[in-house]
């Protein structure tokens, strides 16, 4: 529209000034002037407003049109960032996010995760850290197909994130069926853990591949710790990845007896 309006604009100014020039150069050219009258109407004091007014609405026109090719080019500039704008959010969040669950990914949980932790030492906290496990979801996987396992991971992942209360709780996928949690300044890991793995089971996702059950469940293990007491990142992982274990040869033994 504006565009329009630019054009239009344009060529309408060009052509008042070519007529404008044409006049000066006929009027100022007495070997043009046939008619005395003529001569005595150049002479004249209306001929002159006449002159000078026309030169004003030129001189007005060609101001609007400064004003309207400006504003033109700021609205480009403006359209032109918005995109790039738009094309750096869309990058920001393939950058971070996984496609499939929806969820963080491991290389910003590596990023989130190592702010936290120096934040809880910093603030003296203690930084909590929940790994969840889908079972037998390899054999989810070969019954139904990947495109049913990807919509059963984005069911889990949501699943699990609404148990997420608090805007610092975070959840990232870091494998096929591996999700962390991270909870910063919370003693209340293992509550967490038992609402997620309850929350799952819920949602009551048919798993007939499943040896251990007729749906899809979730395994859990947890570790909170004073961020002070630990010398590296990785003790907080590796405490919550021997929960997991545990409670996994723990339920296992359970189905056994």
């Amino acid at each position: 529209m504006y565009a329009n309006k630019f054009n239009i604009l344009s060529y309408f100014i060009f052509s008042l000034l070519v007529f404008y020039l044409f006049m000066v150069f006929i009027l100022m050219n007495d070997s043009f002037v046939m008619y005395d009258s003529f001569t005595q109407f150049k002479n004249s004091f209306l001929f002159k407003v006449i002159f000078l007014s026309l030169l004003l609405i030129i001189i007005t026109l060609m101001l609007s049109f400064y004003k309207l090719s400006r504003f033109s080019l700021g609205l480009n500039m403006q359209k032109n960032l918005s995109v790039l704008f738009s094309e750096e959010e869309r990058s920001k969040r393939v950058s971070i996010f996984d496609d499939i669950s929806e969820q963080y990914n491991k290389e910003y949980f590596d990023l989130r995760f190592d702010e936290e932790y120096k934040r809880a030492i910093r603030d003296e906290l203690n930084i909590s850290l929940l790994v969840i496990d889908v079972n037998e979801f390899k054999a989810y996987n070969e019954l139904y197909g990947k495109k049913e396992a990807d919509y059963c991971l984005r069911k889990v992942a949501n699943c699990l994130n609404k148990q997420c209360s608090r805007p610092a709780d975070m959840v990232f996928r870091i494998e096929a069926d591996i999700f962390y949690i991270l909870l910063p300044n919370t003693k209340h890991a293992r509550l967490i853990g038992q609402k997620c793995k309850d929350a799952v089971d819920s949602l009551a996702l048919s798993h007939d591949n499943s040896v251990l059950s007729n749906i899809v469940r979730v395994s859990f293990g947890f570790a909170s710790i004073s961020a002070k007491n630990i010398n590296d990142m990785d003790f907080l992982i590796n405490k919550s990845l021997e929960s997991l274990a545990l409670n996994k040869i723990s339920k296992n033994l359970k189905k056994i007896k």
